[in-house]
């Protein structure tokens, strides 16, 4: 075991049946009674904003203020618009039901209420302590890339990172992980095994953030193709949701690494989505990991017995000839064709052309740059080659 480790979690989990509706109870514990309540327009129409906030004061109305203009990412003048609102109606928590912009836009709103300001470079930086917090409660709607819980918060190349950004409840509701489109889940469940897997690789040994990417994992496997390919399987999307929070967890408490920042790189070079850049760039990166690296690795997936269900005694001899890389790269490949989610760059309209400045971009990102050893452009360019 190391000399020295941190690691953070202090947010409950409620998972499961009709979790949404512990939402009165987990605010009645706070001592919240005037709940300021952050969504999308969409997810007002949807019905799930009134499914759970019918837990408030027995479902009265007028118990909860409610903001539904959050756009697509962090506004900081919406989010003052926010702070006036709440403090003019008196509010004493915080309660985001949507995507990552909603959930960002709570963790900003808190830090201003806390810190008494309007400035979120000011605060930029690590490790800022709030002088006092209200209470925050979060319930995703969507794959959130374990934004629920990984206790950042990131405004261009500008960040902090602090424990106060992590909920004190975070609520995984099964119907409502049964709303989100095919799509959206294969997406999340390959951004998910990407902070798990990097946490895994990051992670010393003995260090905690092992058994939550180790968890997240097992979820991902026993899940994720069965979510990703018939809608309707509720238990399925669950499990795909709580392994995103738990790799949250695990990938905020380890150093960052090779496939985030190309991940960035190619979203911001290429303008894609984070969870399609991490499609692309993830088994790439994992097999121009280091030997330790892939050692470890292949060792929590032959222990998982990955890709081993439902084999015949033929399929048996095949698959013991691969390795547990390549049952990875099978079983991701399968994972994004259910859902048509593309995981070869070759597939997409991003020319070899643009392979340097993406390199570039990649070299100087923030995950780069704290990762375990210096990752150069010249290595981004082989992983990138390996991805197309």
């Amino acid at each position: 075991m190391r000399n020295y480790f941190e690691f953070s979690n202090p947010a409950k989990i409620n998972c499961g049946e009709d979790a949404a509706h512990t939402l009165g109870y987990e605010l009645a514990c706070y001592g919240a009674k005037r709940p300021f309540v952050i969504c999308s327009i969409d997810v007002v129409r949807s019905g799930i904003t009134t499914r759970a906030l019918g837990s408030l004061d027995g479902g009265k109305k007028g118990s909860a203020v409610c903001f539904d203009g959050v756009p697509n990412k962090i506004d900081v003048e919406i989010i003052r618009e926010m702070k006036k609102k709440f403090e003019k109606e008196g509010c004493d928590a915080i309660v985001a039901i949507g995507g990552v912009p909603v959930i960002e836009s709570a963790k900003v709103l808190r830090t201003f209420l806390a810190q008494k300001c309007e400035d979120l470079l000011a605060i930029a930086g690590t490790n800022k302590t709030l002088e006092s917090r209200v209470p925050m409660v979060f319930l995703p709607t969507e794959p959130t890339r374990g934004a629920e819980l990984n206790g950042l918060i990131e405004e261009g190349e500008e960040f902090i990172s602090s424990t106060d950004m992590i909920p004190n409840v975070l609520i995984i509701d099964r119907e409502i992980s049964d709303k989100k489109p095919l799509r959206a889940l294969a997406e999340g469940a390959v951004y998910a095994l990407g902070n798990a897997l990097e946490a895994y690789m990051g992670a010393e040994e003995d260090d905690p953030s092992e058994i939550y990417a180790e968890k997240a994992i097992k979820l991902l496997f026993k899940h994720a193709v069965k979510a990703s390919g018939r809608a309707g399987n509720r238990e399925a999307a669950t499990g795909i949701a709580l392994a995103s929070s738990l790799s949250g967890v695990a990938y905020g408490n380890v150093p960052f690494g090779a496939a985030h920042a190309l991940c960035e790189a190619i979203r911001d070079v290429a303008g894609v989505s984070d969870e399609e850049a991490m499609a692309l760039s993830l088994l790439a990166c994992m097999k121009n990991a280091s030997e330790e690296a892939k050692s470890k690795v292949e060792a929590l997936l032959d222990k998982l017995s990955i890709a081993k269900e439902e084999e015949t005694s033929s399929e048996n001899d095949e698959n013991a000839a691969k390795t547990a890389m390549e049952k990875l790269a099978e079983w991701m490949m399968l994972l994004c064709e259910n859902a048509g989610v593309v995981c070869n760059i070759s597939q997409t309209n991003i020319p070899r052309e643009c392979f340097g400045n993406i390199a570039e971009a990649a070299q100087n990102k923030r995950a780069a740059v704290t990762s375990k050893g210096s990752i150069t452009k010249e290595q981004f360019l082989t992983i990138l080659n390996e991805a197309y």
